[in-house]
């Protein structure tokens, strides 16, 4: 059967953290302290997913993740490094009745080629400090050895990289990277953030080129709250923006999108609020995804 990959979204959750589970598990039954640090890891992956930074490997079920990310840890990669346009592997696990198969490596092999795809230089990633037969399985598959950070406060930071290049044949031959959301900037729907207001737990961000009909209230620029998700579609006669708070749904019909901005009508237009830098210097900000409409 050939192996498929996806992005996860949020309602991939709990199958994650089943995975990441099953492999900390097996980690504690070998006698390694590895991953000692998973009580902090609900909120990362909560965030990682909103991002879209994490994939989910499938044969008849999900049976591995791997998350991918732009930006390096300052604990581990110094600031010439993280200018470097790189991709960050972390929370790499294969669930264990498929152990043998060298899942592990094509996920591997695939962050450098997702890598090289995003016109990223280098896929990195920083392992446990105190597990050498997983520095040297990194060893083994080509990883080269940066430098073993000394920050006592972290059980992590032996550092290796790989540079970026596509997929080869035979990794090709094993996996289909399933159609899924491309990350847009904001700009491409002009997202506006009031530093005013952005670090509130229950603020907004204004979407200048989207505007709806509020009932009884007349028309208004849309906001995004920061606590939900929001869909625009095209129904074939107007634009629609759904919206999706804690399994509250609503929509806004006819919602008038700026034509200067070329949205395709084809598509879907997913957005979600991301607590994590996108690439500047406000504290959170709204994540763009396009997918094909019939597509989900």
């Amino acid at each position: 059967m050939r192996l498929t990959l996806r992005r996860a979204d949020a309602e991939d959750f709990d199958t994650v953290m089943a995975l990441l589970a099953d492999s900390i598990a097996w980690l504690r039954g070998q006698g390694l302290d590895q991953w000692s640090t998973a009580d902090a890891w609900p909120a990362k992956i909560r965030r990682s997913l909103d991002c879209g930074d994490v994939w989910l490997l499938n044969d008849d079920r999900p049976i591995g993740t791997i998350t991918v990310e732009t930006s390096g840890d300052p604990d581990f990669w110094t600031a010439a490094e993280r200018s470097e346009p790189a991709l960050y592997v972390s929370k790499l696990a294969v669930s264990r009745d498929r152990a043998g198969h060298e899942l592990g490596g094509l996920l591997l092999e695939w962050s450098r080629a997702h890598a090289h795809a995003l016109g990223s230089t280098w896929v990195r990633l920083d392992a446990w400090k105190s597990n050498p037969r997983l520095h040297r399985y990194y060893l083994d598959r080509g990883w080269k050895y940066v430098r073993t950070c000394d920050n006592p406060r972290r059980r992590s930071g032996t550092l290796f990289q790989l540079p970026a290049q596509p997929l080869g044949p035979e990794p090709r031959r094993r996996l289909h990277e399933m159609p899924h959301a491309t990350v847009l900037p904001t700009s491409y729907i002009s997202i506006d953030f009031d530093p005013a207001t952005n670090h509130q737990p229950r603020h907004h961000h204004r979407a200048p080129g989207i505007v709806v009909d509020y009932p009884g209230a007349g028309r208004f620029t849309a906001l995004l709250l920061a606590d939900a998700r929001y869909r625009l579609r095209h129904d074939g006669t107007a634009w629609i923006l759904e919206g999706d708070q804690g399994g509250a749904r609503w929509e806004h019909n006819g919602a008038v999108v700026n034509e200067s901005i070329g949205l395709d009508p084809a598509v879907v237009y997913v957005l979600s609020h991301c607590d994590l830098p996108q690439g500047g210097e406000e504290p959170c900000g709204v994540v763009i995804r396009v997918q094909p409409a019939d597509y989900s």
